[in-house]
């Protein structure tokens, strides 16, 4: 018996050619279109390529402390870490010279400031020790409440705030109103009532602090 042999086809070798497109016979070109990123990704890749810049706190603490190397914080008064602290506008010196040129010879800014300092958010202020604001205004002696409640009557007349009688006086009940107002309500009804340079002064400092309402004209 003799043997036939068979013949078996070798198998091709696996490359790594890539599959071509059979109507063009060509490969696809590579991909070079990049994975589209959602806005937030984005941002966040954006941020986080720029240069950190440092904060104004920061610069200003760096700066101080090349200024004067041997002050401490213990040795500094910070609304972070010290109890007993209000809110006041930024423009509160130019309000209070605004004060004293209208109650001209009886400044009255040292009383509104003192209401500013015990009042809270409400805006609303209840005065039972009238003698203590009269010493916290900056007037003493046997006439201190006295002329304490000449200053207030001031700030009531030019409108800075409404004042109701209690058991207590004349002024229990006190509501700070906004200043900004007030002060646009005197030049609109009486222009020649404050100094212009203080006006503009007023207006001036608003712009720079971002208080949109009180855009006064000078």
């Amino acid at each position: 018996m003799t043997k036939t042999k068979t013949k078996t086809k070798s198998k091709k070798a696996v490359t790594d050619k890539p599959i071509t497109d059979p109507a063009t016979k060509k490969a696809p070109p590579p991909s070079t279109v990049a994975p589209k990123l959602s806005p937030e990704i984005a941002r966040a890749l954006k941020k986080a390529a720029k240069p950190k810049r440092k904060k104004k706190a920061e610069r200003e603490a760096e700066l101080r402390e090349k200024l004067w190397p041997d002050i401490s914080e213990d040795d500094l008064w910070n609304r972070n870490s010290n109890d007993g602290f209000t809110t006041i506008p930024r423009t509160m010196p130019h309000v209070m010279a605004i004060i004293d040129a209208l109650t001209k010879g009886k400044p009255a800014s040292s009383a509104y400031l003192a209401l500013w300092c015990r009042v809270f958010d409400s805006s609303y202020l209840r005065i039972q020790a009238q003698e203590a604001f009269a010493s916290e205004s900056g007037f003493s002696g046997e006439r201190k409440s006295t002329v304490w409640k000449g200053r207030m009557r001031s700030l009531v007349e030019f409108g800075f705030i409404h004042a109701a009688e209690g058991d207590s006086g004349e002024f229990e009940h006190v509501l700070i109103l906004n200043p900004y107002a007030v002060i646009k309500k005197i030049v609109s009804d009486s222009p020649s009532a404050i100094p212009k340079q203080l006006v503009r002064s007023i207006a001036t400092r608003a712009v720079d602090i971002g208080a949109e309402d009180c855009e006064i004209e000078a």
